[in-house]
Order: structure tokens, then C-alpha cells, then sequence
């Protein structure tokens, strides 16, 4: 399980990577975001490198692996249904929900968020209008392998190619034993 730290890195890296898709986050915006330093930034895509969360280049920025983006959606998965259920089921302000939206995407079990999930009819939207991630995200489309001829189906295998295991002698069922 990742940290509170480590958690809401990824959610701003996703944020800046989705809002700008041609280009990586650089350090100074992820810094700017997350209100630190950008030599505190340097230190955490380091370790997110190193986990596989992320891929960093110094100099250049970070974008995020195929597992520091499953993360990234499961936490704005269970932020936006927190802030969707506060909002809703509680009556609270939007800035007061998303607060507390904040502090509860990183304690709140899976399980929960599946009965929050429910008990809200499984909302495609946030009280913003912005989509909800779904709880397993789709599965990308196959790709096919370049350089590789698709198999013909429609040839037999030959029955006549020789069995090297094969012998002369029918079975009895009283093999010699070694």
C-alpha cells in the first residue's frame, strides 16, 4: 500500500500529465502544486522511479507507468465518490466535502468505497459533472504483433509425418519394466 505522500504525488502527476498529454510534469509544476520545494519533488520521483510508479528524467519531467496510473485512478476513484457522498448524503459544502475528501481517499478501504459506490447508485459523475473512474478500469485493446504473420487456419497439420516415438510392435500392456 502506498503513502499519503507517495498517493497524492501520483494524483497531481496524473493531474498535470492529463491536462497537458504531449508533455511530461516538470518538477517546478509538480512543486507549485504540491507546494514544496522542487529539490523535495527530485527526491519522491527518485522513489517513484525506483518503485515503478513513474518514469523520471531529469531535466525533462515524469510521466506515469501503467501502475502509477491504475493508482492514480483508484485515489480520484474514491476522492470523487467521498466528495460525492458528503456532498450528497451529509449535506456538506463542496469545499468542506473535498477537504474531507482529502484526508479519507488514503484510509478508506476498498470495501467501503464499493458500499459507498452502491449506496450512491453507482454514479458515472462527481457533483461537478466530472466522470468517476469505474472500479476496474477497462482493459486496453489487443494489439497486434508487428512483424508476425497471422497463422493460416485453414491447412491442415499432415497426418503422415513420421512419430519418432512410434514403434512396430502393438501394445500389449506387458511392457518390460527397466
Amino acid at each position: 500500500m502506498a503513502s499519503l505522500t507517495v498517493e497524492n504525488y501520483v494524483k497531481t502527476i496524473f493531474k498535470l500529465c492529463t491536462a497537458a498529454p504531449t508533455r511530461p510534469a516538470s518538477t517546478g509544476q509538480i512543486a507549485t502544486a504540491a507546494h514544496v520545494t522542487p529539490g523535495t519533488v527530485t527526491s519522491m520521483l527518485k522513489t517513484l522511479s525506483e518503485t515503478g510508479l513513474a518514469e523520471y528524467t531529469p531535466y525533462e519531467g515524469v510521466r506515469l507507468t501503467a501502475l502509477g496510473n491504475l493508482l492514480a485512478l483508484r485515489i480520484l476513484r474514491r476522492h470523487k465518490l467521498l466528495v460525492t457522498f458528503l456532498g450528497q448524503t451529509l449535506q456538506m459544502s463542496p469545499e468542506d466535502a473535498r477537504r474531507e475528501a482529502e484526508d479519507l481517499e488514503h484510509v478508506a478501504s476498498d470495501r467501503l468505497m464499493d458500499r459507498i459506490d452502491a449506496f450512491l447508485g453507482h454514479p458515472e459523475a462527481d457533483p461537478h459533472g466530472d466522470p468517476i473512474p469505474p472500479a476496474t478500469p477497462p482493459s486496453p485493446p489487443p494489439r497486434p504483433l508487428e512483424g508476425v504473420a497471422p497463422a493460416p487456419f485453414d491447412t491442415p497439420a499432415p497426418f503422415d509425418t513420421p512419430d519418432p516415438f512410434a514403434t512396430s510392435a502393438p501394445f500389449d500392456g506387458n511392457a518390460e519394466k527397466p
